[in-house]
């Protein structure tokens, strides 16, 4: 099998992993093996070689090595090609997926290189894929910000939620009772976590079936510090869906996995067991606590997501 790592040089603002390449070529030297390093050049690169390498029609495994963004890009390049699985080795700075399975070094080579494939549900949004999250309506780029370091996303995130204005959604589920009016921003969230000040939705999980849909509503910009802060608000829904088609009057903002884009008109829709995740065979020495855990922003009172392949994923054991 070919081991392909596409690495986004301008991940973490350019500063990437130290070591890596090193690191890469260290471990195919003394194991042995058929591996490549690929550069991206620009955006939408790394869709581009992940399709290049999957449709030879030649096993592969793709290591996506920068922050989710770039993960967005090397899923939407491999999907649908049962010879290709997708790995993540975090370089970036966003790399809210792979919280979802605490305990486990992504950042070790050999842990990669020797992990096994786990199915892995993605949302489809549109034409694209969603790894981790899409959040409709809300901006975090609109403060402005783009200074590297986990202080300024936060001011970043911050400012776009005390800034930004509600917009009118009309949300049809597949299967529930349609929504509509204000809302500050919509989240169709497959993991966990989302941003550093972006409330997350604790109870999603990437391997169930369904998106967990958080809508919260048109609060006021005091009422925005409480949701910043971690605080209970009442003017917020989650439900767990299979689709859902959400539509406006107006063109709005669009994240997906932190990839910005506009639209008037959304499908969402789960894709079940829709990616080979591989997941490392090598745990970290302390298992990282679950960050979120104890903000549980809106889920208070309900379990919080249960930390992955350790015996509580549904159907799927890790070798």
């Amino acid at each position: 099998m070919l081991h392909v790592f596409i690495i986004n040089p301008a991940a973490n603002s350019g500063t990437q992993r130290p070591g890596l390449v090193a690191d890469i070529e260290n471990y195919f030297h003394a194991h042995g093996g058929a591996y490549e390093i690929r550069y991206t050049a620009a955006p939408g690169e790394g869709e581009r070689l992940a399709r290049e390498y999957v449709q030879t029609g030649s096993p592969v495994r793709l290591y996506a090595c920068g922050g989710d963004g770039t993960l967005h890009e090397v899923v939407n390049g491999a999907y649908g090609y049962p010879n290709a699985e997708i790995g993540a080795v975090p370089c970036g700075r966003c790399n809210h997926f792979i919280k979802a399975f605490s305990g486990y070094d992504f950042s070790s080579i050999s842990g990669q290189v020797t992990g096994s494939a786990l199915p892995v549900d993605l949302v489809q949004v549109n034409d694209r894929l969603v790894c981790n999250a899409c959040c409709l309506g809300l901006d975090p780029a609109a403060a402005g910000c783009d200074l590297p370091g986990s202080l300024s996303r936060r001011m970043t995130e911050f400012y776009a939620l005390y800034k930004a204005r509600a917009h009118y959604f009309l949300i049809e589920p597949e299967n529930g009772v349609p929504m509509e009016g204000g809302f500050l921003y919509l989240t169709a969230a497959n993991c966990p976590w989302y941003g550093d000040i972006l409330p997350c939705v604790s109870t999603a999980q990437p391997f169930d079936g369904l998106f967990d849909f958080l809508s919260v509503g048109a609060e006021s910009r005091l009422k925005r510090l409480y949701l910043a802060s971690g605080k209970e608000e009442p003017h917020h829904t989650i439900q767990q869906m299979t689709g859902a088609v959400i539509t406006s009057k107006k063109s709005f903002p669009l994240l997906l996995d932190g990839e910005k884009r506009k639209a008037d008109r959304v499908k969402l829709k789960i894709i079940e067991k829709g990616m080979p995740f591989i997941i490392p065979s090598v745990k970290t020495e302390k298992p990282p606590e679950q960050e979120r855990q104890k903000q549980i922003l809106f889920s208070k009172g309900r379990k919080a997501a249960p930390v992955c392949c350790e015996g509580k994923m549904k159907n799927y054991k890790c070798k």
